[in-house]
C-alpha cells in the first residue's frame, strides 16, 4: 500500500515540478508588477522613512550584495548538477527532506510576503485615499458617522 501511495507521490511531485520550471512571459509580467508595486511603491518609501536615508541606503547596499552572491552562487550549483528549481538543489544537496524542506519554505515565504503586503497596503491605501480626498475612509465604506457620539440619535428629552 505504501509503495502506491509513494508513486501517488512522487507523480504529483514531478508534475509540480515540471510546471514550476515553466513560465509564460504573462506570468512573469504579472509576477514583476506585482513585485514593483509592493517593493517600489509602498515598502521601500516606509523603510526609508522608518530607518532615515543614511541607514536605509547601507541596508539596501547590503541586501544588494548578499542576494547577488548568493544568486550566483545557487546559479552556479544548479548549473554544475544541472537542476532547474530550488527544491531539486535541496534534494541534491540534503536528499527528500531537502527537498521538503525547500518546498515549505517557499510555501511560507509566499505566504508572509501576502501577509506582509496586505498589512502594509491595509495601513497605507486609507491613509493616501484619506489625504487625497479629504474624506474619512469609515464614513465611506463602514457607514459610520465620524460625528455620532455612540447614541442612538433619539432625543432623550
Amino acid at each position: 500500500m505504501e509503495a502506491a501511495e509513494a508513486t501517488d507521490f512522487d507523480i504529483l511531485v514531478n508534475a509540480y515540478l515540471k510546471d514550476m520550471t515553466r513560465c509564460t512571459s504573462k506570468q512573469s509580467s504579472v509576477n514583476m508588477a506585482y513585485t514593483a508595486m509592493n517593493a517600489a511603491i509602498v515598502a521601500l518609501p516606509f523603510a526609508c522613512n522608518m530607518l532615515g536615508i543614511p541607514l536605509f541606503i547601507l541596508v539596501v547596499g547590503v541586501n544588494a550584495l548578499v542576494s547577488y552572491y548568493l544568486s550566483n552562487m545557487v546559479v552556479k550549483m544548479a548549473e554544475d548538477h544541472s537542476l532547474c528549481t530550488l527544491e531539486d538543489l535541496g534534494n541534491q544537496a540534503f536528499g527528500r527532506s531537502g527537498f521538503i524542506v525547500m518546498c515549505l519554505a517557499q510555501m511560507g515565504f509566499s505566504i508572509m510576503l501576502i501577509v506582509g503586503a496586505l498589512i502594509i497596503w491595509g495601513d497605507t491605501v486609507p491613509a493616501v485615499v484619506e489625504s487625497a480626498f479629504n474624506i474619512d475612509i469609515s464614513d465611506v465604506f463602514l457607514g459610520i458617522d465620524s460625528n455620532d457620539d455612540g447614541e442612538s440619535g433619539h432625543d432623550s428629552s
